[in-house]
């Protein structure tokens, strides 16, 4: 062989060595790239965990709050409720009383005006918290049935 065909064979070897070199460093690369992908991929996956968590825990956490606003929310409602029924009770004794003396005093002889005015108006009043106190006696009781009642 001469000189000329061994250094073609030598070149073409040489090449030949080149592109497997190329070829195994880039799939050296390849491999390591997909490595960090993997562990990124993976610590994506974990952060999206944990966040979910969170997001879990926080809403668990909001719907316990607004339960408890709303339990807190129906204690003020029902006291105030109760304190006002009582002063609306309280205001119709005192009518009655109020209206009772008048009869008494006047014993019946209402020729004043200003008394038969004043007496009138007290029946109406009287008769005013009357159906109030039905119509707060029936919320009330429609709102215990209600709150008793089960969740569907």
């Amino acid at each position: 062989m001469t000189d000329a065909v061994w250094i073609a064979i030598i070149v073409a070897g040489g090449a030949l060595l080149t592109t497997w070199l190329n070829s195994r460093a880039l799939s050296r690369s390849k491999r390591e790239d997909y490595a960090r992908q993997d562990v990124v991929a993976e610590r994506a996956a974990h952060a999206a965990k944990l966040l979910l968590e969170h997001d879990e825990e926080q809403t668990r956490l909001a719907a316990v709050n607004a339960a408890d606003v709303v339990g807190r929310l129906s204690q003020i409602h029902t006291l105030v409720n109760s304190n006002m029924t009582a002063a609306m009770e309280s205001e119709l004794v005192a009518l009655k009383a109020q209206l009772a003396m008048m009869r008494r005093f006047t014993d019946g002889d209402t020729s004043g005006i200003g008394d038969q005015a004043t007496m009138t108006e007290l029946i109406r009043r009287i008769g005013e918290l009357d159906a109030q106190l039905v119509d707060r006696a029936r919320a009330t009781e429609a709102g215990e049935r209600e709150h008793q009642a089960p969740l569907t």
